[in-house]
């Protein structure tokens, strides 16, 4: 699917049935309400209605900009941008538990970019009225809000860093490991990114023959192995030391 066709499959988000008793994900997952008591969570929780999109939907256009923060149920939202000749450039992947969005009194900007899941996601949205109500006049929250926010900033700092100056293969090699979700089998040690090859090319702003290339070169090296639609490291240690690895 190209790039063009993608940003015209704008999200028809379905509601999600609210919780009813139990953890509430959606604000438990995120460092922001670490702090925060269950009850409070919980209560919270009630007044943020949680939306279902599709895998491939578009959930924010720069082109209908508005204030919002989207907080990441489950599921994994891409965010990028979208050059003049049409190729897309990939600045962050969120995963549950992520914030994100367009929402200046946090300092979140999301100019001329996009966000697109990767996969059927479940997202809270609040609006700048919600955000200041409930979050910047708790201090046990907006205390964080520096903290992530220059987390965020290094986050996007290394990720440019990487696209700049680093080899297609170290890059693919970053991109795996950023995208992977741990096994949740104790006896199991492995981590799996499960994107295709074209998913994979379209975060690393390359074509799919050489993101192919590069991930059959970093399986030769015994990094990880390869599936239909997803990929297993078997080797993080030393696919993060081959990511790290200074190349003249």
């Amino acid at each position: 699917m190209s790039v063009s066709d993608s940003l015209h499959r704008q999200s028809t988000p379905q509601p999600e049935p609210a919780a009813t008793g139990g953890t509430p994900l959606c604000l438990r997952e995120v460092e922001l309400f670490d702090r925060i008591p269950h009850e409070e969570l919980a209560e919270l929780n009630t007044m943020l209605p949680l939306t279902c999109h599709a895998a491939g939907q578009i959930v924010y256009d720069p082109q209908r900009s508005k204030d919002v923060l989207f907080i990441v149920k489950t599921g994994r939202v891409r965010v990028f941008q979208v050059s003049p000749t049409g190729k897309s450039f990939t600045l962050a992947v969120h995963g549950a538990g992520d914030v994100f969005g367009n929402m200046p009194i946090l300092g979140q900007n999301m100019d001329n970019t996009y966000a697109e899941t990767l996969e059927k996601s479940s997202l809270c949205e609040l609006s700048a009225q919600q955000v200041t109500d409930h979050f910047l006049t708790d201090p046990r929250i907006s205390g964080q809000v520096a903290v992530i926010l220059s987390q965020r900033v290094s986050e996007l700092e290394t990720r440019l860093s990487n696209m700049a100056l680093r080899p297609l293969n170290q890059q693919v090699a970053s991109l795996l490991l950023s995208a992977a979700t741990t096994s949740r089998l104790p006896w199991k040690h492995t981590k799996t990114v499960k994107l295709t090859h074209e998913q994979l090319a379209n975060l690393a702003g390359a074509s799919r023959e050489a993101v192919s290339k590069a991930v059959a070169e970093l399986s030769a090296h015994g990094f990880l192995k390869q599936h239909r639609g997803s990929v297993t490291i078997i080797d993080a240690d030393g696919l993060a030391a081959y990511r790290d690895h200074l190349v003249d």
